[in-house]
């Protein structure tokens, strides 16, 4: 029980190293989401090069089409749809939607596994749905009525396309690492690192040719706070965190697993008001009772099935 409690903390932490990445494209609104997206993977993926060169260590060949899918899914194609989102909705309507993941997630892993019965799990999932709805539910109304009616619709819709991608990934690492327990987690983050760095240099080549757009130009004044939360989301955000959150789906289940993410849209509204200089409405601690309160019953439940 102790070491598996060491597990769920490494996965909250993770989470509130995560809600980083909401904060990034806010706080760069002029800046494309291509190029942010092609900074902290380039950074992730230049890490993992150095660290999986400097241990002589690499995963099988037989892993490497696994790690480009879920390099995606996972990472480049899930922030870019996040990143632009954030742009055209705003932090809180993007980490309402994308904040779903766990009920997405503990359902489907739930199915996949059986760890409980579904029944049991509707208290806990209910607190901590309704803490993702209530705790945005203000920020939600007002800034609807402030974008574009368009902008608000297309974001909105990258949002869901992001939640879609992290999903398939969450559950699919999960899986893949249950399955091949040979499977070291830093190797498997250097491997997904190596497979994002691939991706992100092939994707930028090819925007730079096809596109009339001058990508360089949008980044303006903000091109040193750029390559410093670059390095930042590459080192930080996307390697270490990786690695902690691969030993946390090793050993802890995906319906516990999912509903850690809650712990990503708090921390990402939270960032979001400190880059505001304003605090919090009330509602959000209200909200974040609703969905602590829903993660420790979870946990508690999930002991006890565990151990009958």
């Amino acid at each position: 029980m102790v070491k598996r409690m060491v597990y769920v903390w490494a996965g909250i932490a993770v989470n509130f190293i995560w809600g980083i990445a909401f904060l990034v494209p806010y706080i760069l609104p002029d800046t494309s989401p291509v190029l942010i997206v092609f900074g902290r993977y380039f950074v992730f993926g230049l890490v993992s090069f150095c660290v999986m060169a400097r241990v002589k260590r690499c995963v099988a060949r037989v892993h490497w089409p696994r790690a480009m899918l879920l390099a995606f899914t996972g990472n480049v194609g899930y922030f870019l749809l996040m990143a632009w989102s954030v742009q055209l909705a705003g932090v809180p309507i993007a980490a309402l939607i994308i904040g779903t993941l766990p009920v997405v997630i503990a359902l489907y892993g739930n199915a996949l596994e059986r760890t409980v019965k579904n029944r049991h799990l509707m208290v806990p999932l209910a607190l901590i749905l309704f803490g993702l709805l209530t705790i945005n539910s203000r920020e939600f109304f007002v800034v609807k009525t402030d974008l574009a009616f368009q902008n608000l619709l297309l974001g909105v819709g990258l949002a869901v396309g992001a939640l879609v991608l992290w999903a398939y990934y969450a559950i699919q690492n999960a899986l893949y690492l249950k399955q091949h327990p040979d499977l070291n987690s830093v190797d498997w983050a250097n491997a997904i690192g190596v497979a994002c760095l691939i991706q992100v240099s092939i994707g930028l080549a090819a925007y730079l040719i096809f596109s009339e757009n001058n990508l360089i130009a949008r980044v303006g004044p903000d091109v040193n706070k750029l390559i410093g939360l670059s390095v930042v989301m590459g080192v930080v955000v996307s390697w270490l965190a990786t690695h902690w959150w691969n030993l946390a789906s090793r050993h802890i289940s995906m319906v516990l697993l999912g509903q850690l993410i809650v712990f990503e849209t708090i921390s990402s509204l939270i960032y979001a008001a400190i880059a505001d200089q304003t605090w919090p409405h009330p509602i959000v601690f209200v909200s974040a009772m609703a969905v602590v309160s829903g993660v420790v019953l979870s946990v508690r439940m999930l002991g006890k099935a565990q151990k009958s």
